[in-house]
């Protein structure tokens, strides 16, 4: 993916069986993530890290990301102790049976969650250290907590 890109578009693609996160962005600003399936990836699905800014994940399906032995699950938005991700939209996707977590937003602010289905893990919505976060007619369906602050 390269260091600190910038207006990147990962599209249409079949992401699946990896030994870590399915997709995992470092610095990387504008970046577009639309219309894929990622599954069966060992971590996360989607991993955006350290100053990820004004990404948008749309219309995609995360399913079965999980491994017994490390945190996991469909969407994971962190940060650092130098640099925050913030201005993320995640839009209108298949969240589902990815073990832990459905959406785990970690010290990120200023994200928009909105018409998601996110059905079948620990923590639906899993918010920690995160502020001024929006969320809009998601589904959280058949998780055993669907939204832990």
């Amino acid at each position: 993916m390269g260091y600190f890109p910038i207006l990147n578009q990962i599209e249409n693609n079949n992401i699946t069986h990896n030994k870590r996160d399915g997709i995992r962005l470092s610095y990387a600003n504008n970046t577009i993530i639309t219309h894929n399936n990622i599954s069966e990836n060992s971590d996360y699905g989607i991993h955006l890290r350290y100053g990820c800014n004004s990404t948008v994940i749309r219309n995609n399906t995360l399913a079965h990301n999980q491994d017994a032995d490390a945190e996991n699950g469909g969407i994971y938005i962190d940060d650092s102790s130098t640099s925050q991700s913030r201005n993320n939209t995640i839009i209108e996707n298949e969240i589902h049976s990815n073990d832990q977590h459905g959406v785990y937003i970690y010290g990120s602010f200023n994200n928009t969650v909105n018409q998601n289905t996110i059905s079948n893990h620990t923590y639906g919505i899993n918010l920690r250290l995160a502020d001024n976060n929006t969320f809009i007619e998601n589904n959280a369906l058949r998780n055993l907590t669907k939204v832990m602050e």
